[in-house]
């Protein structure tokens, strides 16, 4: 079971002044705390309705990335959102200052922002504005990873566009900083190492969907950003405990499957009046039974007790640092 993005369906709400300015309200979850970002529109501007100017997207061939890339940076830099991109900051910066989060947590939060408003199957090959994003509350990876990369730009973050053409895809990345090797793919360009951000649904930073592991990104660094992520080794930590818990409830179910006739069959036998022919032959498999019982109920009480902080992981993919506790004061580790 994965979490419930939490965005509301963004309301319009009364402001003072002769023409009122389109104010959206967007409530979502980041770490263990609720937050609400508000983001301002200028009712004089034109509505946005795209990307503005000639749409790469629907004609593209292999080879015109540097063009796709131009076109996309165009959109997340254009001048005509700073407008937008001020009062979504506004709102982030305080809940930063309020909460005291420190660089990686408040890439976490812009992230988690972005992440929770509602994915849109049907978003048009030409990519919405940011601001189209906000002013329709939905929209699909290419549009809200570039709402999110207007967000890390703007807030001098080391992030990267993430081109991906045989899969017609693209999305946001962010330069880590670790001393070891992830457990999942690392993009790297010019020395500098990039990871994947899912901006369709709570996801931890680094992850990607399966069908991405042996896709090789075209990577375009979004400006001279300077801040990194540094929390990344303590996903991969997650992640790989995650794995073991994986494999583990795998093999758990796998030898209860295996004792369960044994178990059923010795059953059978016990409470049968004319089974055995003497006390020794009913006391052998009395041993038995026993013993594969008190097994299996231990196997599974182990699998609960790992299944739980493994729900609980999928359950809260907007909170890695709750999640990191979780597992260290479970002890869950001690059973894989």
């Amino acid at each position: 079971m994965t979490e419930t993005p939490a965005v509301a369906v963004p309301t319009p709400l009364p402001v003072q002044g002769d023409q009122a300015a389109l104010r959206l309200a967007f409530n979502f979850t980041s770490g263990r705390s609720a937050s609400v970002v508000t983001a301002t529109l200028d009712p004089a501007a034109p509505l946005p309705t795209g990307g503005g100017g000639d749409c790469p997207l629907a004609s593209w061939q292999p080879g015109e990335e540097g063009a796709l890339a131009s076109y996309y940076t165009g959109i997340f830099k254009d001048p005509s959102e700073d407008g937008l991109f001020s009062s979504l900051l506004s709102d982030l910066r305080r809940i930063r200052r309020m909460e005291g989060l420190n660089d990686d947590q408040y890439l976490e939060l812009m992230v988690n922002f972005v992440q929770q408003i509602p994915y849109d199957p049907q978003a048009p090959v030409c990519p919405r504005t940011p601001a189209g994003v906000i002013l329709d509350g939905k929209g699909d990876c290419d549009e809200k990873s570039l709402l999110l990369l207007g967000l890390l730009y703007r807030e001098g973050y080391d992030a990267a566009i993430l081109l991906f053409p045989d899969k017609h895809h693209a999305t946001a990345g962010i330069r880590i900083e670790t001393e070891g090797i992830p457990s999942f793919r690392v993009y790297v360009y010019g020395g500098r190492k990039y990871v994947y951000i899912e901006t369709t649904r709570p996801s931890f930073i680094g992850l990607y969907p399966d069908d991405f592991a042996n896709e090789d990104p075209v990577i375009i660094p979004t400006g001279d950003g300077g801040i990194t992520y540094h929390a990344i080794n303590d996903v991969m930590h997650i992640v790989s405990t995650q794995k073991r818990m994986e494999e583990k409830m795998k093999w758990l179910a796998g030898a209860c499957a295996e004792m369960l006739p044994e178990i059923r069959s010795l059953e059978s036998r016990l409470t049968a009046s004319t089974s055995y022919t003497t006390q020794d032959e009913y006391d052998a498999d009395y041993s038995r039974y026993t013993t594969l019982g008190t097994r299996y109920n231990n196997n599974v009480e182990e699998f609960r007790q790992i299944n739980e902080v493994y729900q609980y992981i999928l359950d809260h993919q907007s909170d890695r640092e709750g999640v990191s506790g979780r597992i260290a004061n479970s002890k869950v580790e001690n059973l894989l």
